[in-house]
């Protein structure tokens, strides 16, 4: 009798621990802010009137806005701190303001959030550049030509 009832208690045991191992939790990231197919960061709170998703979508066209303009210069893009909002600016355009919340959301302090977030969006604008380059593209073009001409004579000698 002992035997069996350890028995069940054991696969009680396995059953449980099963279960419990089963369970997920699901973490709301937020809304993305994407520019050129790259998830910067993520935006999990409204601001005043604006709802995250509305946050997050500005703040994707104003940076791919950004990283269109050719006369952009990176020491440009500045924070500038508020006594409630720090907000990221560009020739007085403001791209992101970020609250307290946000930065409690992610654990952060509001300047060092804002800090992250420039470097960010200026690595991502500078990447952008270096891939659609003019001379980079060609360099592409050539080295694409390169290997057809390459396969081409491998077939036909």
């Amino acid at each position: 009798m002992s035997f069996k009832l350890l028995i069940s208690f054991v696969a009680f045991c396995c059953i449980q621990h099963v279960v419990y191992a089963q369970k997920d939790t699901v973490v709301f990231k937020g809304y993305p802010v994407v520019a050129h197919t790259d998830t910067l960061f993520h935006i999990k709170n409204k601001l005043g009137s604006l709802s995250a998703p509305e946050r997050a979508q500005r703040t994707s066209s104003k940076v791919e806005a950004l990283s269109e303009d050719l006369l952009f210069v990176p020491d440009s893009l500045i924070t500038v701190d508020d006594s409630t909002l720090v907000g990221i600016v560009y020739k007085g355009d403001i791209l992101l303001s970020l609250s307290k919340a946000d930065a409690d959301s992610v654990k952060m302090d509001k300047e060092v959030m804002a800090k992250a977030y420039q470097e960010i969006i200026i690595n991502n604008i500078n990447n952008y550049r270096k891939e659609t380059n003019v001379s980079e593209l060609l360099k592409r073009a050539g080295l694409g030509l390169l290997i057809i001409v390459v396969l081409g004579v491998c077939i036909f000698f």
